[in-house]
């Protein structure tokens, strides 16, 4: 058991219905994610009462986890979740990822950690085609896990899908959804519940309104790209661009904690950038 497999457990005293259900579900979700195959059986087969479905690797130039399984508790409800695996602080592969800084920009979404693309299975010449053989799906888990997604929920009409993850594994759930979405798979999406990506075990931080509405179809018309109000796939994940304010000019962390918020910001488009850098930094641009 890894050391987040140490924490703490599902709360039995939450039932499908009850309104923090689905959020302790996925925050489970993603904690187990970091163990191996035999334990995330038996955790959800077990300890959980649900059925497991698959636990997957993929590896083509970055290696990638993630595992699926069926709440049916209420048959009426039924509910598959998608957990991926997040960052360890000794896993290389993981911290390849993380810090592959190189970008790839898409109509509707601004511009996207190449890294995170990677992953999730882009394609070695940096597209997204909708469909591609079944035989070059071995590498890729967006291509794969929506394969069988398609085939549990789409011949059935009471059935949902939820996607999940920490850290890493938060980043390519929320990316999952987006690619979704960016191939037009309007039958998917309708069936999608939720989406839950959590930074830290037990903190969930919620993708924008704007965002959800894009990838649901609720939104006609996205927001213009060039407005200093629209925001990038990852400026949406985390939209923190103020200064800390205990550290001042001069301090020793001045400096890394600038550049910091100045790489995220790097992101975004120029009215953002100039809006961000003049009005919360108060800097020149």
């Amino acid at each position: 058991m890894t050391v987040a497999g140490h924490l703490d457990k599902l709360d039995r005293n939450l039932s499908p219905g009850d309104e923090k259900y689905n959020r302790a579900l996925c925050a489970m979700a993603a904690k187990v994610a970091y163990e191996n195959k035999a334990f995330i059986s038996t955790t959800v087969t077990k300890d959980w009462e649900m059925d497991f479905i698959r636990f997957y690797k993929f590896f083509n130039s970055y290696y990638t986890e993630a595992y699926m399984f069926m709440d049916n508790k209420n048959k009426d409800n039924e509910v598959v979740v998608v957990a991926f695996r997040g960052t360890e602080p000794f896993d290389g592969y993981a911290w390849s990822t993380d810090l592959d800084i190189s970008w790839y920009e898409y109509p509707g979404m601004g511009k996207v950690h190449g890294g995170f693309m990677k992953a999730l299975g882009l394609l070695e010449n940096g597209s997204w085609p909708k469909e591609i053989h079944r035989n070059k799906e071995r590498g890729s888990a967006y291509y794969k896990i929506r394969r069988k997604l398609r085939k549990l929920l789409l011949n059935n009409k009471k059935r949902k899908f939820i996607v999940t993850g920490h850290s890493l594994g938060g980043a390519l759930a929320i990316l999952f959804i987006a690619i979704l979405a960016f191939h037009d798979e309007k039958s998917l999406l309708k069936k999608l519940k939720g989406f839950i990506h959590l930074d830290n075990p037990g903190l969930e931080t919620k993708i924008s309104e704007d965002i959800v509405e894009i990838l649901t179809g609720k939104m006609e018309k996205a927001p213009d790209e060039t407005s200093p109000k629209f925001l990038s796939f990852i400026g949406n994940f985390d939209k923190r661009v103020e200064l800390d304010s205990t550290i001042k000019y001069g301090d020793p962390k001045y400096l890394p904690a600038l550049s910091m918020v100045a790489y995220k910001a790097s992101y975004e488009n120029q009215a953002y950038i100039q809006t961000v850098v003049t009005d919360h930094w108060k800097v020149s641009l």
